[in-house]
C-alpha cells in the first residue's frame, strides 16, 4: 500500500507525507517542526516513524524546520549536494545527508525507485520526485516555470498526481507585486499558472490515474475554486478525482492498493 497527505502547500510553508507500506518519508519541511507535528498527529502518523526526508529545492518554504526534524527524529535528508550547500545545510546539526543525483533513479528501501525529476526553477538543483513501487506511480512536480517534456513523460500515468497550480495570470497581473516579482512568478524558471498546471494534468491522466492533487495556490493570485475549475474543464470529464491542496490544513490521506509482482 501507498499512503500520501499534503501536510502544507504554499508559500508559506509546503511539505508532503508518503508511506510505502511500513516505510514513511516526508517531501520537503517548510513548516516550524512543531507545525510538522501537529500535522502528522492530525493524519494519525508519529514524527518518530519518518525515515527521511527527501528535499525539492533549498527555497525556505520548502526547508524551515528540516535540520530541526532530522535531528529530533533521526531522519537523513536525502538531496543534490548543490541543494545541500545552497540551503546551508552544511552548517547545521542534523542526522546526515544521503546524497542523491539529478535525473538517476535511487532506492531509499528495497522495491521503491525513486526518480529526482530536474524542473525549471529559481534553484541551483531543483527536483520534482517520481516515485514508483510495484505497478503504483506517485509524482509530485511543483516550483516549476514550464513543463518539460521530461517532466510530462515522467508524470504520464501516475496513480496520483501532485502539481503546482500556483496562480491566476489575470490575478497576478492586476496584483500589488511589483513588476520584478510578476515576471519572476510568470517567467520560465517561475511558477505553473493554472492553464499550465491543467495542460500538464491532461497530459499526464491516464486509466490508471486516480487522484489529482493542486498545489502550491498563491494565496494572493489564485483562489482554489479558479484552480480546481480550471483543471477540471481542461480534464473535460475524465475519471480521476481532483483536490486542492491547503496552507492551513492536511488533504486527507489519500491510500492505493499495490499489486505485487511474484
Amino acid at each position: 500500500m501507498i499512503a500520501c497527505s499534503v501536510l502544507a502547500s504554499g508559500s508559506r510553508g509546503n511539505s508532503t507525507y508518503i508511506r510505502f507500506q511500513d516505510h514513511s518519508f516526508l517531501i520537503d519541511c517548510g513548516l516550524s517542526c512543531r507545525a510538522l507535528e501537529g500535522r502528522l498527529a492530525a493524519i494519525g502518523v508519529d514524527p518518530a516513524s519518518i525515515e527521511g526526508i527527501f528535499l525539492t529545492h533549498e527555497h525556505s518554504d520548502h526547508i524551515q524546520s528540516v535540520h530541526t526534524f532530522s535531528r529530533r527524529f533521526s531522519a537523513p535528508i536525502y538531496t543534490t549536494e548543490a541543494t545541500y550547500q545552497a540551503a546551508g545545510l552544511a552548517e547545521k546539526k542534523h542526522v546526515g545527508l544521503i546524497p542523491i543525483v539529478s535525473g538517476k533513479l535511487f532506492s531509499p528501501i528495497s522495491g521503491v525507485d525513486i526518480f529526482p525529476c530536474p524542473v525549471p526553477h529559481d534553484a541551483v538543483d531543483p527536483v520534482g520526485f517520481i516515485f514508483q513501487y510495484e505497478d503504483v506511480r506517485v509524482s509530485q512536480v511543483t516550483d516549476l516555470g514550464y513543463v518539460t517534456e521530461l517532466v510530462a513523460c515522467e508524470a504520464k500515468g501516475s496513480r496520483l498526481l501532485l502539481v503546482e497550480s500556483n496562480h491566476d495570470p489575470q490575478m497576478l497581473k492586476m496584483s500589488q507585486y511589483p513588476w520584478e516579482l510578476k515576471q519572476r512568478i510568470m517567467g520560465r524558471r517561475g511558477h505553473l499558472s493554472n492553464q499550465a498546471a491543467a495542460e500538464l494534468v491532461k497530459r499526464a491522466v491516464t486509466e490508471q490515474t486516480e487522484q489529482v492533487i493542486l498545489t502550491h495556490l498563491s494565496e494572493e493570485n489564485n483562489l482554489p475554486d479558479i484552480a480546481l475549475m480550471t483543471t477540471l474543464q481542461k480534464l473535460n470529464g475524465q475519471v480521476p478525482v481532483v483536490t486542492v491542496a491547503s496552507q492551513r490544513e492536511p488533504t486527507p490521506l489519500f491510500t492505493f492498493g499495490v499489486t505485487v509482482s511474484r
